[in-house]
């Protein structure tokens, strides 16, 4: 296994797949700390940009084991890939669901020639799941930043979610005691309550399962890519 005693730069992809293992190793790393909740979005971060990397360097792989060639003066020294019929260079692509797709197009056009000692097939639901994580953050920017461009959409990644305490209260007297109810209450000068938050939400469960789903399969795809197609180089 060249690639873990040789530098990046001299790896068959020019680094971009052992990056992308050490975004991951991190994200997991966190994902077992004991303040995982309150590191929703770095977490999701570094599983987003690991799959990011990932694609990238299944993309190069593809391109360099196949000759496959490059639009307009692109190459390997300059890899990019077509957006909307426009060569874009790789470097400055941030979506997942442009990646995702460019990869299957080429990906598709190769798979006659990929060793038939593994099963190739991706399952449709990985498009699906890529979907859902490129609608949310489609620039590498909503993990990263308090606020983007919609507020409604940051709101939703907060640990600390708006909630109705009366509706809260009579839920859990009628039985749903499946979470504890944690939170503050803001209180005006004559005591009354002016904001409730809920202070054990569990914000984005949806995207942060398709994130971990996403990022396993395309782990997997990129170890078959690399025993497949690299030698491990």
């Amino acid at each position: 296994m060249n690639i873990l005693i040789t530098p990046p730069e001299k790896h068959f992809d020019r680094g971009l797949g052992i990056s992308a293992w050490h975004f991951r190793d991190a994200a997991n790393v966190l994902l077992e700390s004991e303040k995982k909740r309150d590191l929703l979005s770095p977490i999701a971060y570094l599983q987003r940009h690991a799959i990011e990397l990932y694609l990238k360097s299944l993309i190069y792989i593809l391109h360099r084991k196949y000759d496959i060639p490059f639009g307009e003066n692109y190459s390997l020294e300059n890899p990019a890939i077509s957006v909307n019929g426009k060569w874009k260079p790789l470097s400055n692509i941030h979506n997942l669901a442009d990646l995702y797709s460019y990869f299957t197009s080429v990906f598709t056009i190769c798979l006659n020639v990929l060793p038939k000692t593994t099963d190739w097939s991706i399952s449709e639901s990985l498009q699906e799941k890529i979907n859902l994580v490129s609608g949310y953050d489609p620039k590498s920017t909503y993990f990263r930043y308090p606020e983007t461009s919609n507020k409604i959409q940051d709101g939703k990644k907060s640990t600390i979610q708006p909630m109705n305490l009366d509706t809260t209260i009579k839920n859990f007297g009628a039985g749903d005691t499946s979470r504890p109810i944690k939170c503050s209450i803001l209180l005006d000068s004559d005591d009354n309550v002016i904001d409730t938050y809920d202070l054990v939400a569990e914000p984005l469960e949806k995207l942060r399962e398709a994130l971990s789903e996403i990022l396993e399969c395309i782990n997997n795809l990129h170890c078959a890519f690399l025993g497949e197609l690299t030698k491990w180089s």
